[in-house]
């Protein structure tokens, strides 16, 4: 009996310090950060897009004078500048880089810019001479360079590059006969802007844009006739400004 009560006593001893042992150990606190943050939104990748808007342009409109009395007054009557507006439209093509929040590619486009007018000017009485300048441009391509920075599925970007489109210049003066002259070729000029995309589902993202276009100058001679001299330059500078919005298609990334 005193060997049992003894064997006892030390097995009870036993489990009652390891008992405290384990209740000395620090208590592992709970884990409250929740699940992994979601990852940031990619703008990199291929994109594929349309979009749609206003252009309004202005074109500076110089007759350089000839050599004689009519001629310096048909120069300053036709000389002044020509404004119109109307609808763009098309489709771009692009592709991104990322780094961090950084957004840099390269992004082409062509459209259609509805662009036609033309302006009349007068003589002074009693001289009856008409001119006429027409000015005309149906399409509008660019080759823009892209930066930007990303706040996840917003980006705020800085555009510019090379800017080419068809322009035909018609000019004509008017008495018994009509002596005109004109130019029809494609212009290289530059382009510069920005907007605003904002990535709403999955690969598809809108976007709000604005560009600067500067055509150049056009410069030809002529309108020798018998209105009695011999010469005018023709100068001409079509810019152009255009708001719009897009949508794109973004390929891998997001």
């Amino acid at each position: 009996m005193h060997r049992l009560s003894v064997a006892l006593f030390s097995t009870s001893a036993f489990v009652f310090t390891q008992l405290a042992s384990a209740a000395d150990l620090p208590t592992k606190a709970p884990d409250y950060r929740g699940p992994p943050p979601a990852l940031s939104y990619s703008w990199a990748g291929l994109y594929l897009g349309a979009n749609a808007g206003v252009v309004w342009s202005n074109t500076d409109i110089t007759w350089t004078r000839g050599n004689t009395g009519l001629g310096i007054a048909v120069t300053d009557a036709a000389t002044g500048s020509l404004e119109k507006s109307g609808f763009t439209g098309g489709g771009q093509l692009g592709y991104n880089f990322q780094s961090g929040n950084f957004v840099y590619g390269l992004e082409t486009d062509i459209n259609y810019t509805n662009i036609s007018g033309s302006r009349t000017s007068h003589l002074t009485p009693p001289f009856v001479n008409t001119m006429v300048t027409t000015v005309e441009s149906k399409w509008l391509g660019t080759v823009r360079g892209r930066l930007g920075a990303a706040f996840d599925r917003t980006l705020i970007y800085v555009t510019g590059g090379l800017a080419v489109a068809n322009v035909k210049y018609s000019d004509s003066i008017g008495t018994t006969d009509i002596q005109t002259n004109s130019s029809n070729t494609p212009r290289a000029g530059w382009t510069v802007g920005g907007g605003i995309e904002w990535a709403f589902a999955g690969p598809w993202s809108v976007k709000a844009e604005y560009l600067y276009v500067d055509l150049g100058n056009e410069t030809y001679h002529g309108l020798s006739s018998s209105l009695g001299f011999t010469s005018v330059t023709l100068d001409h500078r079509l810019r152009e400004n255009i708001a719009r919005a897009g949508i794109n298609y973004r390929f891998g990334g997001f």
